[in-house]
């Protein structure tokens, strides 16, 4: 008899942490999609110039994302300007994009959307050189947002 329930409490412990691997499992997948999804198309994006304003760099983008998936993905979006800190222009080089469109730092793309030369700025805190380093897009990285 202890051996019956023995047996039975191994199978349920086995099946419940079958279910939470399953779970856990494709959870991490709809996650790695929708990362995998949204993509940055840099050959359709460029800087288009900057601003200063109240001490205030204002970096211009314009930018083309495609969302590959099936749903709606919300995203956020920061940049590494080394080259505009190492010439003296920002103060810091890490900036988060503000969609122009909707003056957010979110933007929800829809299910198999592209949009086209979105504007974005980047702001950050003025160095002192009134010049940009290149028009080079900077190294854009694309965060989803849950």
């Amino acid at each position: 008899m202890k051996k019956m329930i023995l047996i039975i409490i191994i199978l349920f412990v086995t099946i419940v942490v079958g279910i939470i691997l399953i779970i856990n499992n494709n959870e991490t997948n709809k996650t790695n999609e929708a990362n995998e999804a949204m993509v940055l198309i840099e050959n359709e994006s460029f800087k288009d110039g900057f601003d200063i304003t109240d001490n205030n760099v204002y970096i211009h983008c314009r930018l083309t994302f495609e969302n590959r998936s099936n749903s709606d993905v919300k995203i956020r979006i920061n940049a590494a300007f080394d080259e505009d800190e190492k010439n003296g222009l920002l103060k810091q080089k890490n900036l988060y994009g503000i969609f122009t469109e909707n003056n957010s730092n979110e933007y929800v793309v829809r299910a198999n959307e592209k949009l086209r030369l979105i504007n974005v700025d980047f702001v950050g805190e003025y160095a002192g050189n009134n010049q940009m380093a290149n028009r080079l897009l900077p190294n854009i990285n694309i965060e989803i947002v849950n």
